[in-house]
């Protein structure tokens, strides 16, 4: 099981295809934790707001089914 989004990267560029689940699957939620001693570290505040700029990039998630 992996997201759509990394499902359709792999379908172009390799001979795969995709199939839906046959059974319902609970949404993926992806968070980010770090250590609190981490919060000012320059590393990790470009890192957040690396991911922070890419994710809202994103298009919406397809509705499920």
């Amino acid at each position: 099981m992996m997201h759509r989004l990394y499902a359709e990267h792999f379908a172009a560029a390799y001979p795969i295809a995709i199939y839906s689940s046959p059974v319902p699957l609970p949404e993926v939620i992806e968070t980010v934790h770090w250590h609190e001693v981490r919060g000012r570290d320059p590393g990790i505040r470009w890192l957040l707001e690396l991911i922070t700029r890419h994710c809202a990039a994103l298009p919406a998630p397809a509705p499920p089914g």
